[in-house]
């Protein structure tokens, strides 16, 4: 855009004029200066702008900048949030300040809410070479997209099609003062260093180079969506009505071939806010899970926090390994009030025109499988451990499933069925509800 007065163009100030709330990130600089000065001299977002100011207690100057940016907040009529975080500079900060400030922004979305940011068009192209030097996949090259799904509400970034030598513009235009962060010119940041060593010197033999790269992500980003419609097609359980989404069914990829198959794990991962893998991960999982026997069990890391097993024709996402257990009763003596599993998570109890059977003096407890249960469904009494099997449940979970007796008599496997001498057509009963920590 040469136009300095439409920096936005007008479907986006119609995108954001939809939401009820508009936070915009705030740190000072020049992009977020310009970024809230021109939205702030929109009439129909004025109203809506909150800027929002994350004080990482990083640099000596913090203190400074925040009273900077709650300054010009005050001076233009925009209302300003601060959050002041305790950071420890580290090998890895960039990453770690960057994940702090967006868990910040996510703690404020809620339907109808947006979060925008000063993302432009020379930070497009330093993305694109950023995630080149680590050999990302097309995903990666599709860069930083001007509207995604975030938490509750959206992420959008206006400025993507603006490069920097436009926003320097617009604020010299309007006298605009900015913050100048010292850490910015410190190349032993990878991003640092693209910006003030690699693409000065792609520019002196390809000027339009920033523009370039940018469109070469917006190619990435088409041909990303594409494969995405095929993980769609190639496994359609994803997306059925009844789908599990931990869940992956495999009877519709076992036959396809490994790098359609590695595209459907990502899909299902990226469904899930779970970054793909490296290669050999994906080839893990495909060679030692899904390749695997049907009486095989095993276990693939994906993340820190997340790993994959298979059972029978299924993969699982987990998170983390499932905590200890205790096998003493829980007793429910407020029931149907809320019953706290030491803090495993939550039961509810809701009328119902039909479901379990408490009566007044009933005594209502809860506990996990010790081994040996035995529960009357669909008129036959049988061990715990032989319905888990006919359910399907994965072995790993069985532990972690509440059973709830009444009278110490086994009335429910929470989740999955009711027994016999406990469920009722009749009012009143109960509709229980598990809800993990």
């Amino acid at each position: 855009m040469s136009n300095l007065d439409e920096l936005i163009s007008l479907d986006m100030l119609h995108l954001l004029g939809g939401y009820q709330r508009i936070y915009v990130g705030f740190s000072g600089g020049l992009d977020s200066t310009v970024l809230l000065h021109y939205l702030q001299a929109q009439p129909l977002l004025h109203e809506k702008l909150i800027a929002v100011h994350v004080h990482h207690g990083l640099q000596s100057q913090a203190d400074s900048w925040l009273t900077h940016c709650q300054k010009i907040c005050q001076d233009w009529g925009v209302a300003c949030q601060t959050f002041q975080l305790a950071l420890s500079a580290t090998a890895n900060i960039e990453s770690i300040a960057r994940q702090a400030r967006y868990q910040v922004f996510a703690s404020l979305m809620q339907p109808q809410v947006c979060m925008v940011t000063a993302h432009h068009q020379d930070d497009q192209a330093e993305t694109l070479l950023l995630h080149l030097m680590r050999g990302t996949g097309v995903k990666g090259l599709s860069g930083i997209a001007a509207c995604s799904p975030f938490h509750q509400g959206f992420l959008l970034r206006p400025l993507l099609d603006c490069s920097r030598t436009q926003l320097q513009a617009y604020a010299d235009r309007f006298s605009l003062s900015w913050i100048e962060d010292s850490s910015n010119d410190n190349q032993q940041f990878s991003r640092n260093f693209i910006r003030h060593t690699l693409i000065p010197q792609l520019q002196q033999r390809w000027p339009a180079v920033s523009k370039t790269l940018a469109r070469t992500t917006d190619i990435c980003r088409s041909t990303q969506a594409n494969l995405d419609d095929l993980a769609k097609i190639d496994c359609p359980l994803l997306l059925a009505e009844r789908a599990v989404p931990h869940i992956l069914p495999l009877h519709d990829i076992c036959a396809l071939s490994a790098d359609r198959v590695h595209n459907v794990v990502r899909f299902w991962l990226e469904r899930h806010a779970i970054r793909p893998p490296s290669f050999m991960v994906m080839q893990q999982i495909r060679q030692a899970l899904i390749e695997a026997k049907s009486d095989a069990n095993p276990c693939i890391w994906v993340d820190a926090q997340h790993f994959i097993r298979r059972y029978q024709d299924k993969l699982y996402l987990e998170r983390q390994l499932q905590p200890t257990y205790e096998s003493k009763l829980i007793v429910w003596d407020n029931f149907p009030e809320p019953c706290n599993l030491l803090k495993l998570g939550v039961l509810h109890a809701d009328l119902a025109t039909q479901g379990l059977r408490v009566l007044a003096d009933d005594r209502v407890c809860i506990r996990y499988r010790q081994g040996g249960e035995r529960f009357v469904w669909h008129q036959q009494t049988k061990s715990l451990k032989k319905l888990f099997q006919e359910w399907q449940v994965p072995p790993w979970l069985r532990d972690s499933i509440p059973l709830l007796f009444i009278n110490d008599q086994l009335a429910m496997v929470v989740g999955y069925a009711i027994s016999d001498v406990f469920f009722t057509k009749s009012e009143p009963s109960y509709h229980i509800d598990y809800q993990p920590a």
